[in-house]
C-alpha cells in the first residue's frame, strides 16, 4: 500500500461548491483501490472542512481505468487544497 501527499495543482474552493478530480496511473492500469482524500493548503483562522464523497472508478472506450473523487466544501470560506491519495501501486 502506498500513500501520496499533496497530489496534483492547488485548487481553490468557494463555499458550498464541490470540485471533481479525475487521477489515472500510467496509460490507465488497474491499482485496485484508491483512496482520495483532500489536503487542505490554506493556513485559515477558525475551522474548515472538505468532504470527499462518490469515489469510484471508469473506464475509456480503450479500457483505460481512472479514478474519481468529488470534493466539496460545506463552509463559506474558500479553501485551497489538492489530493492526498492511498492505493495498492
Amino acid at each position: 500500500m502506498a500513500q501520496h501527499r499533496s497530489v496534483g495543482p492547488l485548487f481553490s474552493l468557494a463555499g458550498g461548491q464541490t470540485a471533481f478530480w479525475s487521477i489515472s496511473y500510467g496509460t490507465g492500469q488497474d491499482v485496485g483501490i484508491v483512496t482520495a482524500a483532500p489536503n487542505i493548503i490554506d493556513d485559515v483562522l477558525g475551522v474548515v472542512r472538505l468532504t470527499a464523497q462518490n469515489q469510484g472508478l471508469g473506464a475509456t472506450s480503450d479500457s483505460h481505468n481512472f479514478y474519481t473523487v468529488e470534493i466539496h466544501n460545506p463552509g463559506t470560506a474558500h479553501v485551497a487544497h489538492n489530493l492526498n491519495l492511498q492505493d495498492w501501486l
